[in-house]
């Protein structure tokens, strides 16, 4: 009975190899997430908005785009204002461009004014914030991708900024927070009281080159306007 033994398990290996091949032609394996046009397109921000449970709208008089390729876009609190002003707190800026025929993505995220920042900088509170880029920038995974590859990351516990970077198979990672210390002043008999508030940016590149040459561009740029002396009024 050994070789009925034998010919009934070479016949489940070829069972499920040819399954496998099946499900290939079939498209049964996952998918990843789709991808937005790019430069993004005002739907598409409110579509990840909405899966990543973020509040928010398009400020319209601050959508801009500085040449063709790229557009850039400010999202508000739709609930929240700056005290009495009737100003919508902003809580993100977006963008996006084409860069030599690749996708770049940069979030800037602002903590709420009227959530004092502390330190250490932890991961779960900024995990929707990453969710929302990486929906955004589509191709990984799935929506945790990027949150994934971060959140175990060692946060330090007396930095006021730092940065991590990470190569994905959807594409390179950066994120970095930076403590913003201020001070709010006010008539008496209210205290004079310190606030401080974080930035958390969350930069997608379709590759590590595009980073490096960006990186590069950016170093030569600085470079250039420390060597050109300061230009004063006559």
């Amino acid at each position: 009975m050994k070789w009925w033994k034998n010919r009934c398990a070479k016949r489940a290996i070829y069972a499920a190899l040819a399954f496998g091949v099946i499900c290939s032609l079939a498209g049964c394996q996952k998918s990843n997430l789709p991808q937005p046009d790019f430069p993004l397109e005002e739907d598409a921000i409110l579509a990840a908005l909405e899966q990543a449970g973020l509040p928010g709208v398009i400020s319209e008089s601050e959508t801009r785009s500085s040449h063709e390729g790229h557009m850039a876009y400010t999202l508000r609190d739709p609930a929240k204002t700056y005290g009495d002003t009737g100003n919508k707190v902003v809580t993100a800026g977006i963008s996006s461009a084409i860069t030599e025929g690749e996708r770049f993505l940069s979030m800037i995220f602002l903590s709420a004014p009227d959530e004092p920042a502390t330190l250490p900088f932890t991961w779960e509170d900024w995990r929707r914030q990453i969710i929302f880029t990486t929906l955004l920038f589509g191709g990984f995974e799935d929506e945790e991708a990027v949150y994934r590859a971060f959140s175990d990351k060692e946060t330090p516990e007396d930095e006021e900024s730092f940065g991590w970077e990470a190569q994905l198979p959807g594409g390179y990672c950066t994120v970095s927070y930076n403590l913003i210390a201020s001070k709010a002043t006010s008539s008496f008999p209210d205290p004079i009281v310190n606030r401080a508030s974080y930035t958390v940016r969350v930069t997608v590149y379709e590759s590590k080159s595009l980073y490096q040459r960006m990186y590069q561009e950016m170093m030569d740029v600085r470079k250039e306007m420390e060597r050109s002396p300061a230009q004063t009024p006559n």
